[in-house]
């Protein structure tokens, strides 16, 4: 029987770290990844909207090389505050699992507008009508493309609000579970148990800490574009940190378990004595 209680004891206790590993970094990811309101402020903090509109209007200038047109017909098609707009549309329904559509209508009528007033001024008359709507296409696309976060991720971002949304679920259920593995352990197997739980957690935690900052080259990261790819950066550097600060905890937690308990024998075999 007490060979039986070792056994019970080992196995609740690995399934409790392994959980209890899982609680930790969906707790993290659920106040950075899953955070809307964290995911924004990374973008300010990072200049995103300024590099997403400094690229945008590098593109839409170098377009105009092959047109033939003069740079005085990108004046005011757009301003930078519908790129944070934009952008923040697309974090939104990234969250609540829509999809954003761009409005260009006002720009490709600014644009359309600024092409005619060029050509008046110059003298000049579109003999190729067909040339300029593919132009004006063009610079459409790239302002499209440009403030776009799916990319080829499009497949991922549209289970990302159903994975958020389950995310208080499991953490709710991971909660209860190690409570009743620990009340299970302590009470049938031994004290000492909860402390090993702690610690093999803690772990598991710095592993992936260690996982995050030198299993991953941050410098090849690439994901749809630079300027977001150094925001993937510092968030994954953020949870990382974040990550060590728990298994940092865990540890401590341990340790006074461990220390707990062997207060607790020693005070025992004393009375014995």
């Amino acid at each position: 029987m007490r060979k039986f209680k070792k056994l019970v004891g080992y196995i609740l206790g690995f399934i409790s770290s392994v959980l209890l590993t899982i609680l930790v970094l969906l707790f993290v990811f659920k106040i950075t990844i899953f955070n809307q309101n964290y995911v924004l402020q990374k973008l300010e903090d990072n200049n995103y909207y300024e590099e997403v509109t400094k690229s945008i209007k590098r593109d839409m200038g170098n377009s105009l090389m092959s047109s033939g047109l003069d740079k005085s017909i990108l004046d005011g098609i757009f301003k930078d505050g519908d790129i944070k707009v934009d952008i923040k549309g697309f974090i939104a329904s990234i969250y609540t699992g829509s999809k954003y559509k761009v409005d260009t209508d006002s720009l490709k009528k600014k644009l359309n507008s600024n092409i005619d007033e060029y050509l008046k001024e110059k003298g000049l008359e579109a003999t190729d009508k067909k040339s300029l709507e593919t132009y004006v296409d063009g610079v459409v696309k790239i302002y499209k493309d440009g403030i776009n976060i799916y990319g080829y991720l499009d497949g991922v971002i549209s289970s990302f609000a159903k994975i958020s949304t389950y995310t208080d679920m499991f953490i709710g259920f991971i909660i209860v579970f190690i409570i009743v593995c620990l009340v299970v352990i302590r009470k049938w197997v031994h004290k000492r148990y909860s402390g090993v739980v702690c610690l093999s957690s803690s772990l598991m935690l710095l592993y992936f800490r260690w996982f995050i900052y030198d299993g991953i080259d941050f410098k090849n990261i690439i994901i749809i574009s630079d300027s977001f790819s150094k925001v993937i950066r510092k968030v994954l550097i953020d949870v990382g940190d974040k990550v060590i600060i728990v298994s940092m905890v865990l540890l401590i937690i341990s340790i006074v378990l461990n220390l707990n308990n062997s207060l607790f024998k020693i005070k025992r075999i004393r009375k014995s004595l």
